[in-house]
Parts: C-alpha cells; structure tokens; sequence
C-alpha cells in the first residue's frame, strides 16, 4: 500500500473509533443496554482500549487496502456504498454466529446492530474512499 492508502485507513479508523464512541456510546447506549442480556462479568468497565483502538485501525485498514488494491473507490459516494456492502455482510455474519451461540442479546438488539453497522461501516467507507480521492492523482 501506499502512503495516501495507509493515510485512508488511519482517517477510517480514526473515524470508526469516535464516531463509534458518538453513535454506540452516547446515542445508542440507552437502546443497545436496552436489548442486551445481562452477565456477570461480561462487559469491561471500563473497556481495554488499546484493543478498540486496534480494532478501529483494522477496520479502516481493511476498508483502505480494498478500496485501494480492488476497488479503485475514490470518492466519498463510492467509499460509502463499498463500506455499507461489506459492512453488512461482515457484521451480519458475526451478529447472527453470536446470536445463534450467545444469549448475549435479543433479537431486535441484533437486528438494530446489523443496520446500525452497516450504515456506520458505509460512513467509514465514505471516510475512506473520500481520502483516497484527496490530493495528487496517482
């Protein structure tokens, strides 16, 4: 990858990590506690942040390296449908694997968290695509 690649998924992962602190954090907190199933000892409080972080950079990376390598996605509208698209299918697959083994959360909390994430990972992806079309052409 190259630079403006490499700068696309830091600015992805910066995103997904405050715009996930807005949305999960502050907006939704009320409704994803709502929908979810109480355990002893489940959640952290509070979270090991280092491995949110971790896991926001490799979001936006994992965006930036298709869009880049694959995609050829350089605009904000291209970045934003390439993010909802797979977005929905990663977060699909884990939400329903986690629903048919966990009683972690009820079944609209995990259909709620489907859409959610798929329209927050298209944001991202817009974040994305958006700074792969800054700059000097390449």
């Amino acid at each position: 990858m190259n630079t403006k690649a490499i700068l696309a998924g830091l600015a992805g992962g910066v995103f997904a990590f405050f715009g996930g602190w807005l949305v999960y954090g502050i907006l939704l907190m009320d409704f994803t506690s709502s929908h979810a199933i109480p355990h002893e000892g489940v959640m952290k409080n509070p979270p090991d942040m280092i491995f949110l972080v971790i896991s926001n950079l490799s979001w936006g990376y994992l965006l930036a390296y298709i869009f880049y390598k694959w995609a050829n996605i350089k605009t904000f509208g291209a970045g934003f449908t390439g993010g909802l698209i797979i977005s929905f299918l990663v977060v699909f697959m884990i939400d329903t694997s986690l629903y048919a083994f966990y009683n972690l959360s009820d079944l609209t909390g995990t259909v709620a968290d489907i859409l959610i994430g798929s329209v927050f990972g298209g944001l991202i992806g817009g974040v994305v695509g958006w700074v792969l079309g800054t700059g000097n052409k390449e």
